[in-house]
């Protein structure tokens, strides 16, 4: 065997460790992550949707959750509608959005209101979705 060849060999297993370790550093000793405060908070909004009574708070937050990630990914809108209109082309289902979001100011403004199963399934779907879109939940 030539020097060279030698050589070669030894850099290659070297480059391969190394990558090894780095592989191995971060699939079996990385440290588990505390969830962003997105998915903390869209956990909040899954435990009031199983309650009746507590829809209309749900759909409001998950409004309000919508518009924090709309805004982590760059949209400079003061208020959701404005951050929907900067990220609507990543939305998959603008149409069902739009429902959920004028029913979250719906139920802002009139507090009595008395939503409909599917309107809040409906709503609580789409902001999901709205979410996955953005690359917030999984």
């Amino acid at each position: 065997m030539s020097f060279e060849l030698i050589v070669s060999l030894a850099i290659g297993c070297l480059v391969a460790s190394v990558i090894l370790v780095i592989l191995l550093r971060k699939f079996l000793f990385r440290k588990k992550t505390k969830p962003s405060t997105i998915t903390s908070k869209w956990r909040e909004v899954e435990v009031m949707v199983k309650d009746k009574s507590k829809w209309n708070e749900a759909i409001i937050m998950a409004d309000e959750v919508l518009s924090l990630a709309c805004q982590k990914c760059g949209s400079a809108g003061k208020k959701t509608g404005e951050n929907m209109v900067d990220l609507q082309a990543k939305f998959s289902d603008n149409e069902s959005l739009w429902f959920a979001h004028k029913l979250s100011k719906k139920v802002r403004e009139e507090s009595d209101i008395k939503l409909k199963p599917e309107q809040a399934k409906k709503a609580i779907l789409s902001f999901k979705r709205a979410l996955k879109d953005l690359g917030e939940l999984s």
